[in-house]
């Protein structure tokens, strides 16, 4: 159903902290589909990392069985731009589409340099167990999950005082791929 390209890579980026996350955030916002992941615990184990950025290359909508796919760039040949609806299985779907991490990832200290952000709504249990959550008024329409697959994530380490502009890059060649991911933490390191 989806073909994840052949090669990852992965580029980092160390940049100048002019701005703490949530300023980073704000000047994001401007873009599609910003997020951020605070860390406002000053703990070297467990706050010591931020994550922002915006600009998700894909969406994915879960709404029962019927899967929206968004693909907003088309960072590799499997992905085509534009919006589709298929019937499946979300897990199975998000699994799917997940991009295969570089081995330079493991090696990073960074916990986070892309993949995927995940929004999960209460309803997405009937996926999992044989339940029968329905007869509420869905008066907001929110779909049952929503995933923004990212490639380009700024990520703060508050403990070392660090910033770093973290790309994945996709390719059917490694150096495509090494290409890309390096031209995403440039453009990303200029923000």
């Amino acid at each position: 159903m989806f073909h994840p390209p052949e090669h990852t890579a992965l580029a980092l980026c160390e940049i100048s902290p002019t701005r703490e996350p949530v300023g980073a955030f704000e000047a994001l916002r401007g873009r599609a589909y910003p997020w951020l992941l605070e860390s406002a615990l000053p703990s070297p184990r467990l706050g010591r990392f931020s994550f922002t950025g915006a600009d998700p290359y894909l969406l994915l909508r879960a709404r029962g069985g019927s899967i929206e796919l968004e693909c907003r760039r088309a960072v590799h040949a499997g992905l085509t731009p534009g919006r589709r609806v298929v019937d499946g299985d979300f897990f199975e779907t998000a699994r799917a589409l997940l991009p295969r991490l570089p081995a330079q990832a493991s090696a990073s200290e960074l916990p986070f340099v892309g993949g995927a952000l995940c929004a999960l709504g209460y309803e997405l249990a009937e996926q999992i167990e044989n339940l029968a959550l329905g007869g509420g008024l869905d008066d907001l329409a929110l779909p049952d999950a929503t995933l923004l697959f990212v490639d380009r994530v700024l990520v703060w380490d508050h403990h070392r005082e660090r910033l770093f502009a973290a790309a994945l890059g996709f390719g059917a060649q490694a150096a495509a791929a090494h290409g890309a991911a390096e031209r995403g933490a440039r453009a990303l390191g200029r923000w």
